[in-house]
């Protein structure tokens, strides 16, 4: 990551917050979402920017509960499933407007779970959303199409969105909830005035935007870092400041600046 001088410069002239995706940038991209592993380096620098930053944010697309039991740094602010649940100081929330959603939720998993039996496919039931992976699966396309049919299938669709992922389909209620929301969120809440969102996949491209469109309006210094692994997307590349060539470079990054603060 070159001009880093620039980066620090963020971190010293303004209050400055560090959101990050897991799986992918702070966790290398494994076949079972359960293999996942942080590493202790990673882990050790939260912690220690977690004492210098006003907030620290880990925003992913897995439960809050699960992002705290990979990072295990109990400072951190933990926002899960696509920005509708969260977990900060200890204390868990799920947002409002997911609630009137669980019966459709439930039944809608039930109708997935019944209809979706192709070898090396898995439904991954996250309490408020669902995420199904299709990695193991021989045929990739064909799976990522019945899985979208099967979506398409279900009386209630017209209540939840698709969020697409690597070789995984994420089926969200459709609460006004994204990354992209839960950037602004906490920028808003922490009183920043500029921030760092590092992402690697298509799902953080709403964090992406929102730092952008936070950029635009004014009053704000906003930077994003594109981790690029070697299926990275084209959009992520575009929508990034910098970029980091994987999740190496991302736990040096975050030692540099641990250090540099």
């Amino acid at each position: 990551m070159e001009n880093l001088d620039q980066v620090e410069r963020l971190f010293r002239e303004h209050r400055t917050g560090l959101m990050a995706d897991l799986d992918g940038t702070l966790s290398e991209m494994v076949v079972r979402p359960d293999e996942a592993r942080v590493s202790p380096e990673v882990r050790r620098a939260l912690r220690l920017l977690s004492a210098k930053l006003p907030v620290v944010a880990v925003i992913t697309g897995r439960s809050a509960r699960d992002g705290l039991s990979m990072v295990q740094v109990e400072e951190l602010t933990y926002i899960g499933n696509h920005g509708m649940e969260r977990i900060e100081k200890g204390h868990y929330s799920v947002v409002d407007a997911f609630k009137p959603f669980l019966p459709e939720l439930r039944r809608a998993t039930d109708t997935l779970n019944a209809s979706l039996k192709t070898p090396g496919m898995w439904l991954e039931d996250k309490r408020v959303s669902i995420s199904i992976h299709y990695r193991h699966c021989q045929d990739q396309e064909q799976a990522h199409r019945d899985i979208v049919a099967a979506i398409d299938s279900l009386p209630n669709r017209d209540k939840f969105i698709v969020i697409e992922g690597k070789m995984v389909v994420n089926f969200v209620p459709a609460v006004g909830s994204d990354k992209g929301t839960a950037v602004k969120e906490v920028v808003k809440e922490h009183r920043l005035g500029g921030g760092v969102f590092i992402g690697d996949d298509v799902t953080d491209l709403d964090g992406f935007r929102a730092i952008r469109e936070l950029r635009q309006s004014g009053g704000f210094a906003g930077l994003n870092v594109a981790v690029l692994g070697s299926d990275a997307n084209s959009q992520v590349r575009e929508l990034g400041d910098y970029t980091l060539a994987g999740v190496g470079e991302v736990s040096t990054f975050l030692d540099w600046l641990a250090t540099e603060l």
